[in-house]
């Protein structure tokens, strides 16, 4: 697991934005009229984040096509590095623009921009004293869960049912209220189905 800073950085994670989608205020029953006040929106939340803290996207940022994709990156990736937020970014199942743009460039995942930006597949880190396993899609059984590493991904766009004792959360945009979850936040609720649940928080592995 790799160490994020603990002491004076904050960490702030979500996923599934879908900027530019034109189905996803009705695909999850989003709460703005239209595409724009959503993308709007989004944003805003990055404006409203810390300087300097770290941001970690589990993918699905923007759809609509390859241009409107690389648009939207772009000034994302340019509002991260005026407030000089740090992005760890897990490709999605729709990053596909992205991904081969990427490529293209001789960009290729677990590589690390100058300017602090990562792109990976799977993430693997650990914060104040807590070992996570964040992606894109969700899994039944991740590394560590049978030693309470905490599991951070999207893709589904609500909790799974069988997520509710385990330490596994879906930090998809609309499940956490629209805006990027401070991961003290997380281990929080965490440590609330530790002491609800006890051992059947943690994930066995045979």
């Amino acid at each position: 697991w790799t160490h994020l800073m603990q002491k004076d950085k904050q960490i702030y994670v979500w996923s599934d934005v879908h900027m530019r989608h034109a189905n996803i205020l009705q695909y999850d029953n989003r709460p703005f009229k239209t595409l724009a006040e959503h993308d709007r929106h989004m944003m805003r939340m990055i404006e409203c984040l810390p300087d300097n803290c770290t941001l970690l996207d589990l993918g699905d940022f923007s759809m609509g096509g390859k241009t409107a994709v690389l648009e939207n990156f772009t000034n994302y990736i340019n509002l991260l590095y005026r407030k000089n937020i740090n992005l760890i970014y897990c490709f999605g199942n729709h990053c596909n623009h992205l991904k081969k743009y990427l490529e293209d460039a001789g960009i290729q995942a677990n590589w690390v921009t100058t300017k602090g930006v990562k792109f990976v597949d799977t993430y693997y880190f650990k914060y104040k004293d807590r070992n996570f396993v964040a992606s894109h899609h969700p899994y039944e059984i991740w590394p560590g869960c049978d030693e309470g590493s905490i599991h951070l991904h999207g893709h589904t766009h609500k909790e799974m049912a069988t997520s509710e004792k385990t330490l596994r959360f879906c930090m998809s945009a609309n499940v956490i209220g629209y805006r990027p979850m401070l991961l003290d936040d997380v281990i929080a609720l965490a440590d609330k189905k530790i002491a609800q649940y006890g051992d059947e928080a943690i994930v066995k592995r045979h």
